[in-house]
């Protein structure tokens, strides 16, 4: 899978990391895993690290389901970093 996280319980960060081709499956599979990992806490600030996703392989529809599951509470920060104009301010993943 091109997408793996740290979480930094002591900072309160969760910091996600994707390359190559980033798909719907593999966005949501990181989805759950975050969801199912007892060290996450929505609470926690989020950087997602788009700098070496190349292309993104999601529909309008796709991008949707996954903005829509609210992972992080909304008094998270957020920061996105990457290359792409399409990607930038996009966190589903």
């Amino acid at each position: 899978m091109p997408i793996s996280y740290m979480i930094h319980k002591d900072k309160q960060l969760v910091v996600t990391t994707a390359l190559g081709c980033l798909s719907f499956e593999e966005a949501k599979a990181h989805q759950d895993q975050l969801l199912g990992n007892p060290d996450f806490n929505p609470d926690f600030n989020r950087l997602p690290d788009g700098t070496r996703v190349t292309k993104l392989e999601l529909t309008v529809a796709e991008a949707r389901v996954l903005a829509q599951r609210k992972l992080f509470s909304a008094t998270s920060r957020r920061a996105w970093v990457s290359p792409l104009p399409a990607f930038t301010g996009w966190g589903g993943w």
